[in-house]
Protein backbone atom coordinates (compact mmCIF):
# COMPACT_ATOMS: atom_id res chain seq x y z
CA UNK A 1 0.00 0.00 0.00
CA UNK A 2 1.39 3.30 -0.97
CA UNK A 3 0.77 5.86 0.92
CA UNK A 4 0.75 9.88 -0.31
CA UNK A 5 2.73 12.76 1.95
CA UNK A 6 -0.59 15.00 2.17
CA UNK A 7 -2.81 12.23 2.58
CA UNK A 8 -1.24 10.99 6.42
CA UNK A 9 -3.50 9.97 9.15
CA UNK A 10 -1.17 11.61 11.57
CA UNK A 11 -3.25 9.40 14.08
CA UNK A 12 -0.94 6.24 13.24
CA UNK A 13 2.17 4.85 13.14
CA UNK A 14 3.89 4.12 9.46
CA UNK A 15 7.08 2.44 9.38
CA UNK A 16 9.60 4.42 7.57
CA UNK A 17 7.00 7.50 6.68
CA UNK A 18 5.34 8.53 9.92
CA UNK A 19 5.80 8.36 13.75
CA UNK A 20 4.91 11.46 15.03
CA UNK A 21 1.17 13.08 15.34
CA UNK A 22 0.12 16.84 15.38
CA UNK A 23 1.04 17.35 18.75
CA UNK A 24 4.98 16.56 18.12
CA UNK A 25 4.81 18.43 14.72
CA UNK A 26 3.19 21.44 16.55
CA UNK A 27 6.56 21.33 18.98
CA UNK A 28 8.94 20.60 16.64
CA UNK A 29 7.40 23.52 14.43
CA UNK A 30 8.39 25.70 17.17
CA UNK A 31 11.71 24.86 17.72
CA UNK A 32 12.68 25.08 13.99
CA UNK A 33 11.16 28.93 13.87
CA UNK A 34 13.34 29.69 17.15
CA UNK A 35 16.08 28.12 15.58
CA UNK A 36 16.15 29.39 12.20
CA UNK A 37 15.86 32.98 13.78
CA UNK A 38 18.53 32.47 15.98
CA UNK A 39 20.81 31.24 12.61
CA UNK A 40 19.89 34.44 11.18
CA UNK A 41 20.54 36.64 13.81
CA UNK A 42 24.06 35.35 14.05
CA UNK A 43 24.43 35.10 10.17
CA UNK A 44 23.78 39.15 10.43
CA UNK A 45 25.89 39.49 13.70
CA UNK A 46 29.04 37.86 11.49
CA UNK A 47 28.48 40.18 8.60
CA UNK A 48 27.68 43.27 10.26
CA UNK A 49 30.34 42.91 13.04
CA UNK A 50 32.76 42.12 10.17
CA UNK A 51 34.04 39.47 11.80
CA UNK A 52 37.48 37.43 9.50
CA UNK A 53 35.29 35.00 6.79
CA UNK A 54 36.59 32.09 8.27
CA UNK A 55 34.43 32.45 11.71
CA UNK A 56 31.31 32.10 9.02
CA UNK A 57 31.52 28.32 8.90
CA UNK A 58 30.51 27.90 12.65
CA UNK A 59 27.56 29.07 11.03
CA UNK A 60 27.09 24.87 10.08
CA UNK A 61 26.04 23.86 13.45
CA UNK A 62 22.94 25.84 14.18
CA UNK A 63 21.87 26.02 10.13
CA UNK A 64 22.05 21.82 10.37
CA UNK A 65 20.32 22.10 13.55
CA UNK A 66 17.50 23.94 12.12
CA UNK A 67 16.85 22.16 8.77
CA UNK A 68 17.29 18.36 10.38
CA UNK A 69 13.99 19.96 12.50
CA UNK A 70 12.74 21.56 9.37
CA UNK A 71 12.83 17.65 8.02
CA UNK A 72 11.12 16.63 10.73
CA UNK A 73 8.50 18.69 11.09
CA UNK A 74 7.94 18.25 6.97
CA UNK A 75 8.12 14.63 6.90
CA UNK A 76 6.26 14.00 10.11
CA UNK A 77 9.26 11.76 11.58
CA UNK A 78 11.21 12.37 14.34
CA UNK A 79 15.15 11.16 13.81
CA UNK A 80 15.55 10.11 17.20
CA UNK A 81 12.05 8.10 17.38
CA UNK A 82 13.07 6.45 14.33
CA UNK A 83 16.12 5.78 15.29
CA UNK A 84 15.15 4.22 18.59
CA UNK A 85 12.20 2.78 17.14
CA UNK A 86 9.70 4.85 18.84
CA UNK A 87 6.82 6.90 17.81
CA UNK A 88 4.46 9.62 19.38
CA UNK A 89 0.87 10.40 18.50
CA UNK A 90 -0.62 11.34 21.97
CA UNK A 91 2.00 12.49 23.54
CA UNK A 92 2.80 9.06 25.34
CA UNK A 93 5.73 6.81 23.73
CA UNK A 94 5.39 3.69 22.51
CA UNK A 95 8.25 0.91 20.84
CA UNK A 96 7.54 -1.48 17.67
CA UNK A 97 11.14 -1.92 17.27
CA UNK A 98 10.62 -4.53 20.02
CA UNK A 99 8.11 -6.35 18.15
CA UNK A 100 9.33 -6.04 14.83
CA UNK A 101 12.97 -5.36 13.26
CA UNK A 102 11.81 -4.45 10.12
CA UNK A 103 9.77 -1.28 11.63
CA UNK A 104 13.06 -0.24 13.13
CA UNK A 105 15.04 -0.62 9.75
CA UNK A 106 12.87 1.41 8.34
CA UNK A 107 12.70 4.03 11.12
CA UNK A 108 16.39 4.20 11.00
CA UNK A 109 16.55 4.58 7.47
CA UNK A 110 14.52 7.74 7.35
CA UNK A 111 15.90 8.84 10.56
CA UNK A 112 19.44 8.96 8.44
CA UNK A 113 17.86 10.38 5.26
CA UNK A 114 16.83 13.45 7.38
CA UNK A 115 20.00 13.77 9.05
CA UNK A 116 22.28 13.40 6.39
CA UNK A 117 20.22 15.69 3.82
CA UNK A 118 19.93 18.37 6.38
CA UNK A 119 23.49 18.10 7.23
CA UNK A 120 24.72 18.25 2.88
CA UNK A 121 22.67 20.99 2.96
CA UNK A 122 23.79 23.03 5.40
CA UNK A 123 27.48 22.16 4.14
CA UNK A 124 25.94 23.88 0.84
CA UNK A 125 24.14 26.96 2.40
CA UNK A 126 27.91 27.12 4.23
CA UNK A 127 29.67 27.60 1.41
CA UNK A 128 27.59 29.96 -0.01
CA UNK A 129 27.99 32.26 3.39
CA UNK A 130 30.84 31.89 3.62
CA UNK A 131 31.65 33.04 -0.01
CA UNK A 132 28.96 35.78 0.24
CA UNK A 133 30.92 39.23 -0.64
CA UNK A 134 29.77 40.83 2.36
Amino acid sequence: MQIQQNNINHKQYVPGTCNIGLREIKQRRNITILMAVATVSCMLWLIVRHYPTTYRLIIFFPLAGTLISFFQVYYSFCVAFGVFGMFSFNGSLSNKAEINLEYLRKDRIKAFKIIGGGTLLSALLTVAFYFLPV
